[in-house]
């Protein structure tokens, strides 16, 4: 069992960690888009050949990692009724 004195101690690291968490936070401006599948395949496709596509695979991306049944049950999953 521990004693009072380690628990306070204890206390004391996680409550100077907190506090300089606090200090250094910052406010993070942030915005997100959701695009349908076709409008990503679009801005890739449209100037890959001369790269002036608006998205890319940097060189550094890795290679794929799904096989190919698991590509067709994500293709499968996609809905085709766009309604509602």
């Amino acid at each position: 069992m521990r004693s009072k004195l380690e628990i306070t101690e204890q206390h004391k690291k996680v409550d100077a960690a907190e506090a300089e968490i606090r200090d250094k936070q910052q406010l993070v401006n942030y915005d997100t888009k959701e695009y349908p599948v076709e409008i990503l395949v679009q801005k890739y496709m449209e100037g890959k050949d001369d790269d002036t596509n608006e998205l890319f695979i940097p060189d550094y991306q890795r290679e794929m990692a799904w096989d190919e049944a698991r590509q067709s049950k994500f293709i499968e999953s996609y809905p085709l009724n766009k309604s509602g």
